[in-house]
């Protein structure tokens, strides 16, 4: 099996993360965006990319793909694939075909159509983005030769597909706002970090200095200089402001560009005596996330994930991650093992990824 030589290296973090919150005029443009993004820089024979539902059978809402395979063809061909092997995906962002089982290939749906279109894939690359809410966005592409990402890559991964979630419920929340439209915006601010309107809670000192921050922070990562290094100009792009809101593009008819803040908090279920930020924090923890994962998603402090986490252990009488979940009654939307055991077998398949591609562990 090869190693991965920049199996991810060659593609632009930063347009990924553009892509993920572009405003798009449906779902299936919003997906190819993606699709377009992460395929520049991967050499494959066929992609497809598609939003699941994850709850029990899985579903596919939306799907697009390549070479004219036909979203309805997709659609069948995947379907069973989706029920076998969500958990494979839920474990890693960034997952191979063959490194789950050397007939796995010849088994998924996905390769007896692209085989029926004259396609023969090698290898699949999965990538994908689970939501603690049961939403699901995969990228996956056929790939000509196997070939096995690096922890690195699986680390910058876990960051992409917090910012692709992050765009899908942004979508599903306003509705697939036009690009154009700076209306419903918590507030409006110049590239450079100038705040030129706040509305509601947005309006607060804190607020307005996070949100200028984070324009900051975002027009540096798409700078040349800030490109030249693509890992410390993902992690200073966090997933949310202050928990919050979606940092996101409009242009104004003269072509200027501004950045506008929309709602996107994570809302899940009422549970009572914990506030909101104690559930958001509960619900990735049940998901697996680890508490440095949960701090970048939700763009807060990682002691502050920390103190809530063990403000709602206290609050309900628990002493574990997993006991929260089920204290609360929560389906684990994008696990169904243990959460605590689920983080664990996340850290094992990347270290195994790891060893095949290094040889070491690191």
């Amino acid at each position: 099996m090869s190693t991965s030589n920049g199996l991810i290296d060659r593609v632009d973090s930063i347009a990924i993360v553009e892509a993920a919150y572009v405003e798009a005029a449906n779902n299936q443009q919003w997906l190819r965006g993606l699709l377009d993004a992460v395929g520049q820089g991967v050499e494959h024979v066929a992609s497809m990319a598609a939003v699941l539902v994850t709850a029990e059978p899985p579903r596919v809402v939306d799907i697009v793909g390549s070479h004219g395979l036909q979203p309805k063809d997709l659609a069948q061909a995947i379907q069973c694939d989706v029920g076998k092997y969500t958990n494979v995906w839920r474990m890693s962002p960034l997952s191979m075909a063959s490194t789950q089982s050397s007939t796995m290939v010849n088994q998924l749906g996905s390769t007896r159509l692209l085989r029926t279109h004259a396609l023969e894939p090698t290898d699949y690359l999965a990538f994908t983005a689970f939501d603690p809410q049961g939403d699901a966005v995969i990228l996956s592409f056929a790939l000509p030769q196997t070939l096995v990402p690096t922890a690195a890559e699986q680390r910058r991964a876990t960051r992409l597909s917090a910012h692709i979630s992050a765009g899908y419920r942004l979508r599903k929340r306003h509705h697939r706002a036009a690009a154009s439209s700076v209306g419903g915006a918590a507030a409006v601010l110049e590239p450079g970090g100038k705040l030129l309107h706040a509305e509601g809670e947005a309006q607060g000192k804190s607020a307005r200095e996070a949100l200028r921050q984070a324009a900051i922070r975002i027009d540096q990562a798409r700078s040349k200089a800030g490109k030249a290094n693509l890992d410390a100009a993902l992690e200073s792009w966090k997933g949310l402001v202050s928990g919050r809101w979606s940092l996101v593009d409009v242009f104004e008819s003269d072509g200027r560009r501004l950045l506008v803040a929309r709602d996107n908090e994570l809302l899940p279920p009422p549970a009572e005596r914990l506030s909101l930020r104690e559930r958001q924090v509960v619900a990735y923890a049940a998901s697996g996330d680890s508490q440095k994962l949960i701090a970048y998603s939700l763009g807060i402090s990682a002691s502050l994930v920390s103190a809530n986490l063990a403000s709602a252990c206290r609050k309900l009488g628990v002493a574990s991650r997993a006991q929260l979940a089920q204290v609360l009654g929560w389906r684990q939307g994008v696990v169904e093992n243990d959460a605590g055991t689920n983080t664990a077998k996340r850290e094992q398949m990347q270290a195994n990824l790891a060893d095949r591609d290094l040889g070491t562990r690191p």
